[in-house]
């Protein structure tokens, strides 16, 4: 026999946890009123089975019940959602379209504005190269211009340096002329300066060997002047050593 803890937890995910504690109380409750003898509570058992069988048989049903709903609520929902999903594929493919034809007017368009500009450009490029033709022959005269003043500044330059060599020349030549006569009076300058240093270096020449005679003199002279004081020294120490 099943105890009330066994029938809780089948009744509970069945009926639900509150339906179950409150179906299971009830039973106490009447089992307390009216179980007196082990046969009252072998028919309320068969009883609680019974009821017992009736709700599991009712909650399949409903859970039948609700699966078919589902499925057909989901066949519901599939065969709109594929309507949906076709009406939207129509109405892109209609957006579509549009695009390509909003695109294609906006290429054609763009082609044509390509093409003004195209032309306009040749135009501007044409007067341009007009006007660079124009300049360019301005610049050439002007060219011309500064050649031809060029040309006769470097002509009047020239013969200014010209005659400014020239002038520089004749300074020159004035100036050679000044110093070969400063250098022939110095070259004289020089012969009488080289003449009076050879006398003055003979004089010096015949000094030196005035005094060297001089010094041979004194020389001889001291030399024979020992000599005879040595020999009078030897000859009284000869006289003195002879006398003893």
């Amino acid at each position: 026999m099943p105890t009330v803890l066994e029938l809780y937890e089948k009744l509970k995910p069945k009926l639900g946890e509150e339906e179950t504690r409150a179906l299971l109380e009830f039973v106490e409750t009447s089992i307390e009123r009216r179980a007196a003898t082990k046969e009252d509570l072998r028919q309320t058992e068969a009883a609680l089975r019974e009821d017992i069988r009736k709700t599991e048989a009712t909650l399949k049903e409903d859970l039948r019940q609700t699966g078919a709903a589902l499925r057909e609520e989901i066949r519901k929902t599939e065969t709109a959602l594929k309507g949906d999903i076709r009406q939207v594929e129509a109405e892109l493919r209609g957006e579509i379209q549009r695009l390509e034809e909003v695109l294609r007017q906006t290429e054609a368009g763009l082609k044509e504005d390509m093409r003004q500009v195209e032309v306009g450009l040749r135009e501007e490029i044409q007067r341009l190269e007009g006007e660079l033709r124009k300049t360019e022959a301005g610049l050439k005269e002007d060219m011309r211009q500064v050649e031809a003043g060029l040309r006769e500044e470097l002509r009047q330059t020239e013969a200014g340096l010209r005659e400014e060599i020239q002038r520089l020349e004749g300074e020159l030549r004035e100036v050679e002329m000044g110093l070969r006569g400063e250098i022939q009076r110095l070259e004289g300058e020089l012969r009488k300066t080289e003449a009076t240093l050879r006398g003055e270096i003979h004089r010096l020449d015949q000094k030196i060997e005035r005094a060297k005679v001089e010094l041979l003199k004194w020389t001889f002279g001291f030399w024979v002047g020992n000599i005879a004081v040595l020999s009078g020294i030897m000859f009284a120490l000869f006289r003195a050593f002879v006398g003893k």
